[in-house]
């Protein structure tokens, strides 16, 4: 799902990249990669028996997914317009 190269080679997102890829990892494994969804929950329990500063990350990246996902959608959906215009009816 790595999306525009992988960031642990891209020099300004190696070192967060690093730090964090547990996180991303298990964002990878519980997200649905169509609507930004998550399909499951990372360990054993409800909502609220996750734990706290890994639900918060997992929230951050899902959102920022999430804004991806609708500039991707708006672009496409600007593309499509592009190559279909409307019809126009003459009088």
């Amino acid at each position: 799902m790595l999306l525009g190269g992988d960031p642990m080679f891209q020099p300004e997102t190696a070192y967060d990249y690093r730090k964090f890829k547990i996180i991303f990892d298990i964002f990878e494994i519980i997200i649905d990669v169509r609507y930004g969804n998550f399909l499951h929950l990372p360990f054993e329990g409800g909502a609220a028996e996750q734990p706290a500063k890994t639900m918060e990350a997992l929230s951050l990246i899902r959102a920022l997914f999430r804004q991806y996902i609708a500039s991707r959608q708006r672009d496409e959906m600007e593309k499509i317009k592009r190559q279909n215009p409307p019809h126009r009816f003459r009088r």
